[in-house]
């Protein structure tokens, strides 16, 4: 009668991709930018929670290179200012030299949420992000535009605010003198006991109902990781409950039926490019390892980040989805250097993607 809920807000989208990737390792100092997934992985800027899911044999090798090949992430947490940004020491090493994530608090529709990355401040504004490239020849001190910024930032926006800081660059100190609280984002192992695998790899490309049989796959193993993510025991070898209760079933891998599993976590401010080097070193491993290795990699982004994908602005539609999964597939073919994978790109209802 008065209209109340009358506006529709879009629904979250999940686009699922399958592609190959050439080729029989990477570098870990030349990881690429451009193809899926790392295009993927670079684009998103703001990540809270990695979780790794593998059977407990790929594991072993690659825990080994992680504990020896990537370095635990470092970060802060610490109360700032906007005018405290743009001050002598911390504008130089983090902003115009270096290179700093930053996230304040706040939540999306309700307050004015702040984020920094690669220079670009991005400011949202309840609706509306506003982008300031600090990086520019003209801002600088002194200078007509740069000093109306200043100005706004110690009269206007003017209340310290909570920030996770990030130093990419890990070159700067001018952090110490506000006090920051560092915390270390440290792995978290659980061996989650035999489970039922369900079928890991896509149907054939040749079949003429391959778009809706590739719908079904990836909704059902996307499904299945979802559970394995929450520990459910629907996905147990041992699980025997009454069908009235629950009609969950794993259809079975004819070729591996079941395994066990292991999930790795990691938690704090997570940067795009510690978790290329994260896949990389995954990819790597699993070459050395039987063909019928796995793996899937879930990177979950900031519900409360300006932007989300590609400096793109975040809506605050539901709950502010944005994240993705990539896995890597089961090698059948020998002789083929190339490593099948599906990507699910989760992108909120108001969020722009391509």
């Amino acid at each position: 009668m008065f209209g109340f809920g009358d506006k529709k807000i879009p629904e979250p989208k999940c686009y699922a991709t399958h592609g190959a990737l050439s080729g029989s390792w990477i570098d870990r100092d030349q990881i690429p930018t451009r193809p899926k997934p790392f295009s993927t992985i670079n684009s998103h800027p703001f990540n809270h929670t990695v979780e790794l899911i593998l059977p407990e044999e790929l594991y072993k090798p690659i825990g080994q290179n992680l504990d020896r090949d990537i370095a635990p992430i470092k970060y802060s947490k610490v109360i700032l200012a906007l005018s405290q940004l743009l001050d002598g020491d911390f504008f130089t090493q983090y902003i115009k030299i270096g290179n700093v994530l930053m996230l304040s608090e706040g939540r999306l529709g309700v307050d004015n949420v702040y984020s920094l990355n690669d220079g670009h401040a991005n400011e949202m504004w309840m609706v509306k992000v506003v982008e300031i490239n600090l990086r520019l020849p003209s801002m600088l001190h002194s200078k007509k535009g740069f000093e109306r910024i200043v100005w706004s930032f110690k009269n206007v926006l003017k209340d310290p605010l909570t920030w996770l800081f990030l130093d990419l660059a890990q070159g700067g100190d001018a952090i110490k003198k506000h006090h920051p609280a560092t915390r270390v984002s440290m792995p978290k192992v659980n061996h989650l006991g035999n489970l039922k695998v369900p079928i890991l790899n896509p149907p054939e490309r040749s079949l003429s109902t391959f778009r809706d049989e590739f719908c079904d796959y990836a909704l059902n193993l996307q499904e299945w990781l979802a559970l394995v993510s929450i520990e459910s025991p629907r996905i147990t070898v041992e699980d025997k409950i009454d069908p009235f209760l629950s009609r969950y079933d794993v259809e079975q891998d004819l070729v591996l039926p079941e395994a066990k599993i292991v999930r790795v976590k990691w938690k704090g401010m997570l940067p795009a490019h510690w978790i290329a080097q994260l896949f990389a070193i995954c990819i790597n491993s699993s070459k050395c390892a039987e063909p019928m290795a796995w793996f899937a990699l879930t990177v979950y982004g900031f519900r409360n980040s300006p932007v989300s994908w590609k400096q793109s602005q975040h809506g605050d539609s539901l709950h502010g989805e944005n994240g993705y999964t990539v896995m890597k597939l089961p090698h059948h073919s020998e002789g083929d250097p190339s490593l099948e994978y599906v990507l699910w790109e989760l992108v909120g209802g108001l969020d722009s993607h391509s």
